[in-house]
């Protein structure tokens, strides 16, 4: 039923014969591309047809499921960072094991605190170990590889801060901290010895603040500040970092094309941080130092709207996948599918899962959450009508 809903509700605001026009404009040699405001439903339909991860020992053992953790290649072969047993997996398309790789300790082809995983052209694997400052590398076949030196701490632990591309890496780099909030993150790529900076902003990501109850400065994630979402597929990459709803497109090295929707950012107040914050850690956002929500606000403020975009994904056929987030507790909206000129395709409800990777025959892996919160890769496919 509410599915149907959902889907009355779009019909009636934007279905089969509304109009629906994209507007292209250039600005300095980048293509504008701004799509309808209204949705257009999209009929497709998932269905699945296995499932990897939750068993209680073996290969299948990992729990975590989600962007950065994941990775496929254009075979279909899947690779999964299990980051509490310090490995790789690897599954062919039919979802048998291949191999693992990596364990816990300093040495070569050893994990000390691996963060995320991505996969480069030529089937490498490499793995951001915070604590090594290194990417640990294995081959195609899973064969340690000799580490590369990776000076750039994570932005927020467990998210990707780089991304293999068809020409080298993209990186995100961000300003440590010194005395001031105006740390600015850039955008990298590096391709062997030469390093391009693709753009340089100063995002409110965190503040930092004294708390005199806990004798400690902290420095801490401003409340809904917005997150940087990107993806890469080739040479392409795709990010967002603000609330509004704009998508940027670099290849080769540049910035090509912007999509955008013309649809409002829901507006933050004070009152709704205090709710939210108070419902997710009873005796204080802050333990042990049992800071109260009302302090933490006061100290580090908020943003002051809601980020639209929640994820992105770039299929191989070039089109973009955006998920829109729909409240303040997290809940997911719908997803935009854009070809890859960046022309609306249309919507797909709120419950339609989102693709970690895109395998062959129009397959997706996605994570999957049970009751207790252990993470599945989900293998489906998506049915076009």
């Amino acid at each position: 039923m509410r599915r149907l809903c959902w889907l009355a509700v779009l019909a009636a605001c934007g279905g089969a014969g509304a109009p629906n026009p994209t507007v292209r404009t250039d600005s300095a040699g980048v293509e504008i591309v701004v799509g309808p405001a209204r949705d257009r439903v999209l009929p497709w339909r998932i269905e699945r047809e296995r499932v990897l991860g939750g068993a209680p020992d073996g290969p299948e053992s990992f729990y975590l499921v989600r962007q950065g953790l994941v990775e496929a290649d254009d075979d279909g072969n899947l690779y999964v960072l299990d980051r509490a047993n310090a490995r790789v997996v690897s599954f062919d398309s039919a979802g048998r094991l291949r191999w693992t790789a990596g364990r816990q300790g300093g040495g070569p082809g050893e994990l000390q605190d691996a963060n995320t995983l991505s996969l480069g052209p030529d089937g490498v694997v490499h793995v951001h170990d915070i604590t090594k400052a290194a990417l640990v590398r294995f081959g195609p076949d899973g064969a340690v590889l000799p580490q590369v030196a990776f000076p750039f701490p994570p932005i927020l632990v467990g998210e990707a801060i780089m991304h293999g591309l068809a020409d080298g890496l993209a990186v995100l780099d961000r300003a440590r901290y010194s005395g001031s909030d105006e740390r600015p993150v850039r955008l990298l790529h590096i391709a062997g010895a030469d390093t391009t900076v693709l753009f340089t902003r100063v995002l409110p990501l965190s503040t930092t603040a004294h708390y005199p109850s806990c004798g400690m400065t902290l420095t801490l994630p401003t409340p809904f500040a917005p997150r940087i979402r990107w993806t890469r597929r080739g040479s392409r990459i795709a990010i967002t970092t603000g609330a509004a709803y704009v998508v940027e497109i670099y290849e080769g090295g540049r910035l090509v094309r912007s999509v955008r929707r013309p649809i409002e950012p829901r507006q933050i107040t004070a009152s709704d941080v205090l709710a939210v914050l108070r419902e997710r850690a009873a005796g204080g956002p802050i333990a042990p130092c049992n800071v109260s929500a009302a302090e933490m606000v006061e100290k580090h403020g908020h943003a002051p709207e809601l980020q639209i975009v929640y994820a992105v994904a770039l299929a191989p056929d070039g089109s973009l996948w955006v998920r829109r987030l729909a409240g303040l507790d997290g809940s997911a909206g719908p997803i935009d599918v854009f070809d890859a000129s960046g022309e609306y395709t249309g919507s797909l409800p709120p419950e339609t899962p989102f693709p970690l990777v895109f395998l062959p025959g129009d397959r997706i892996g996605f994570g999957e959450r049970d009751e207790v919160d252990v993470e599945r890769l989900v293998i489906a496919r998506v049915v076009q009508p």
